[in-house]
């Protein structure tokens, strides 16, 4: 594992593509998008036997100058 692992609980650092690794093998490792500040979920199969790793970072489209809400 390396530094930028990540359990379930943890706040999210950076929005992006995660790779999901599930340490009781029942699943094979799979990506995932998961938006900054929200939480590293539990997995329904395994709990807290998962850990995420940020392979490819991106910007959450809503707050993107280009596209977010000119209103606010």
């Amino acid at each position: 594992m390396t530094a930028n692992t990540y359990w379930p609980g943890e706040k999210v650092p950076s929005s992006g593509v995660y790779r999901v690794v599930h340490t009781n093998n029942h699943t094979a490792a799979h990506d995932v998008t998961i938006a900054r500040q929200s939480e590293f979920p539990l997995c329904n199969e395994c709990g807290s036997r998962v850990y995420f790793v940020l392979t490819k970072p991106g910007e959450n489209i809503a707050l993107n100058i280009y596209f977010r809400d000119q209103t606010e």
